[in-house]
């Protein structure tokens, strides 16, 4: 028995990282409406929501409450920056 377990000992305890695949990293996506539908000009009006989130606009990594009534979206809308204006005019 005692040389058995020196052949082929048990696995004990925490496996070691050398064999196992690294965990996929998670994407995180930020969903934006179609260009139909958010340069249409009809019906997009901030509103102030009771939750934060983060603005859609690209390469702005603020978070803001204001959001379109239309859209659905997280957009920056104050006198420094108005990403809410850009979002809603540029493709």
């Amino acid at each position: 028995m005692l040389s058995n377990q020196l052949i082929n000992p048990s696995k004990v305890g925490r496996p070691s990282l050398g064999n196992t695949p690294p965990a996929p990293k998670h994407v995180y996506r930020r969903k934006i409406p179609a260009p139909e539908l958010r340069l249409d000009n009809v019906g997009h009006l901030p509103e102030i929501s009771a939750k934060r989130g983060r603005c859609k606009q690209k390469n702005c990594p603020g978070y803001t409450q204001i959001k379109c009534s239309k859209c659905d979206s997280f957009l920056c809308l104050t006198k420094d920056k108005n990403c809410y204006a850009r979002f809603h005019l540029y493709a």
